[in-house]
C-alpha cells in the first residue's frame, strides 16, 4: 500500500449528475423560488447547496446524513458542489458543510412554502426533461398515474404507525408517475396508518395544477381500485378529465357478471388470451351508471364460477367512441410500467426517513436553556421527513435523466441500479495543469462517460419552448 499524493475520489458520477441539475436550470429555478427567512448577512450555506449535497449523496448511494462527515474532502463531490471555477486546485476548495449544518438547512427547508415550492419542482424537473429530450413529439393526453407505497421506519419517528395490511410499522406516502415517461411527479407524505386513498383529492388538484403548468394541457388518470371512490371519480368527470381504474370485486358486481358471462351471450371483445364483457355499472353511492369492462380468461367455466373467481373488473369514463375496450384494458396494463418505477424508486433510491426529535436536557455538563435570538427554526420531524422524501424523488429524477440518455445512446433498456453501478461509482484520480482541473479515470470507462457527457450537451433544454405535448420517452 501506499498514499497517493493526488486526490482520489470514487464518486466522479456526480459530476454529471451536477450536470443535468444546471442543464434543466432545475438550480436556478429553486434558487429563485425558495424562501429563506434567516439573517442574510450571515449566511454562509445557501438552502440551495443542501438540496444538491443530500440529493448527489443519494444519488451515489450514500444514504445515511453521517456520511457527509466522510465525504467532506471528496474532491468530486466538493467540485460538483462549489460554485468556484476551474482555476482554483482542488485542495484549495472549501470541504463541504458539517452535518450539523446540513440538518438546519433541511430543517429550515421544512416550511409549508418551501415544501410546496419543492413539489412544485418536481413538475419543473419532469417537463424539461421531457422537453430536453424529445422535444418534437407530440401527443393528445399526458397520463397520471397515482398509488401509495409503504416506506418502513424502526424508529418512533412521529408520523410512523402500525399499518395491519403490511403488518409493520411504516410511513404511507402518495405517489405520482408517468407510465409513458417513468418521471416521478409528485409525492406526499401520510402517517402509516391512512386508508390508500386519503388526501388523495387535494393531491390530485396539485396534480392537475402542476401537470396543466408545465406538462401537457390534456391529461388523464389511471390508478387502483384503492382509488375508486365515488368522490375521486366525480371530481375528475366535473373537472372533464378521464380516468382508467380497476374496481373492487362485491356481491353485485359479481352477480352482474354472472349474468353477462351467461352460456348464451357471446363476450363483446376477444383479446388474446381474454375475453371481455362491457356494460353499465351504478354503485348505491353514485349518482350515475358508469362504463364497466369485465375481463376473463377465454372459456371461462361457467360451471365452476363459485371455484374460480379470476376476472377483474376495469372502469373509465371514456366513452366507446373515444376508447374501445381493447384499447381500454391496453391503457390499463401500461400501470405495469408505473408500478416498476415505484419499486425502481423504493429499492434503488433506498428511501431513508428517520428524523425524529431527539431532546437534550444538557450539553457539556450545563442545562440547556432555549434562546431564539440567531431566529433559529424549529420545526417538524414530519416536514422534515417530507423534505427529504422529496429530494429522494429529486434523486431519482436525476438518475432517471441519465438512463433516459443511456438508452438513447445504446438503442437498448437500463435499470437505475446498472446506471448508479456502472456510469456514477466511479474511481478517479484528479490532477491540476494549464490551469484546468482533469479527471483521470479507466479507459474502459471513459468512452462511455463522454458520450453520457456530450449528450447533455447537445441537449439544451433552453432551446425548446416551457410547454409541450409529450406521448412517450
Amino acid at each position: 500500500m501506499k498514499k497517493s499524493r493526488s486526490p482520489l475520489t470514487s464518486d466522479f458520477g456526480c459530476l454529471a449528475s451536477r450536470e443535468i441539475f444546471h442543464l434543466l436550470a432545475v438550480d436556478e429555478w429553486l434558487k429563485t423560488h425558495l424562501i429563506d427567512k434567516r439573517q442574510q448577512v450571515k449566511v454562509k450555506h445557501e438552502l440551495l447547496d443542501a438540496i444538491i449535497v443530500k440529493t448527489l449523496m443519494t444519488v451515489q448511494g450514500w444514504k445515511a446524513q453521517s456520511n457527509i462527515k466522510l465525504l467532506e474532502r471528496d474532491p468530486a463531490l466538493c467540485l460538483a458542489v462549489s460554485a468556484k471555477r476551474s482555476h482554483d486546485t482542488p485542495d484549495t476548495y472549501n470541504s463541504l458543510m458539517s452535518q450539523s449544518s446540513l440538518s438546519r438547512l433541511i430543517c429550515w427547508l421544512s416550511s409549508l412554502d418551501n415544501i410546496n415550492i419543492l413539489n412544485e419542482g418536481l413538475f419543473v424537473f419532469a417537463g424539461r426533461r421531457i422537453r430536453m429530450c424529445h422535444p418534437d413529439k407530440k401527443h393528445g393526453q399526458f397520463i397520471i398515474d397515482i398509488d401509495s407505497i409503504p416506506i418502513s421506519a424502526s424508529g418512533n419517528q412521529k408520523g410512523v404507525q402500525y399499518n395491519g395490511h403490511y403488518r409493520e410499522k411504516i410511513f404511507h406516502p402518495l405517489i405520482a408517475t408517468s407510465a409513458d415517461t417513468q418521471d416521478l411527479l409528485a409525492v406526499e407524505l401520510r402517517e402509516g396508518n391512512v386508508f390508500t386513498s386519503q388526501n388523495a383529492v387535494s393531491f390530485i388538484d396539485r396534480l392537475i395544477d402542476g401537470a396543466k403548468k408545465y406538462i401537457s394541457s390534456d391529461i388523464a388518470f389511471r390508478f387502483d381500485s384503492g382509488f375508486c371512490h365515488d368522490e375521486i371519480l366525480s371530481k375528475l368527470e366535473n373537472e372533464n378529465i378521464h380516468y382508467v381504474s380497476r374496481i373492487k370485486n362485491n356481491n353485485l358486481l359479481r352477480d352482474k357478471f354472472y349474468l353477462e358471462t351467461d352460456h348464451d351471450r357471446q363476450p363483446d371483445y376477444v383479446d388474446e388470451d381474454v375475453e371481455i364483457f362491457e356494460t353499465q355499472y351504478k354503485a348505491k353511492s353514485w349518482d350515475s351508471a358508469r362504463r364497466v369492462l369485465f375481463v376473463a380468461p377465454l372459456k371461462y367455466d361457467c360451471e365452476q364460477r363459485s371455484l374460480f373467481k379470476n376476472y377483474f373488473v376495469i372502469i373509465s369514463s371514456w366513452s366507446k367512441q373515444e376508447k374501445s375496450a381493447i384499447e381500454l384494458l391496453k391503457c390499463y396494463r401500461e400501470r405495469g410500467n408505473a408500478e416498476n418505477v415505484f419499486g425502481e424508486f423504493k429499492s434503488v433510491i433506498d428511501i431513508n426517513l428517520s428524523s425524529t426529535n431527539r431532546p437534550k436536557s444538557m450539553y457539556g455538563g450545563k442545562f440547556v436553556i432555549l434562546d431564539n435570538k440567531y431566529n433559529f427554526n424549529p420545526c417538524s420531524p414530519f416536514h422534515v421527513n417530507y423534505v427529504n422524501l422529496i429530494i429522494h424523488a429529486y434523486s431519482y429524477q436525476i438518475m432517471h435523466s441519465m438512463r433516459v440518455c443511456q438508452e438513447f445512446r445504446t438503442k437498448k433498456g437500463c435499470s437505475l441500479r446498472r446506471i448508479r453501478e456502472q456510469y456514477l461509482k466511479v474511481a478517479a484520480r484528479i490532477t491540476k495543469h494549464s490551469r484546468q482541473i482533469f479527471f483521470h479515470i479507466d479507459q474502459h470507462i471513459i468512452k462511455h462517460c463522454c458520450s453520457l457527457l456530450n449528450m447533455f450537451i447537445i441537449l439544451d433544454v433552453k432551446k425548446y419552448p416551457e410547454k409541450i405535448e409529450i406521448q412517450r420517452c
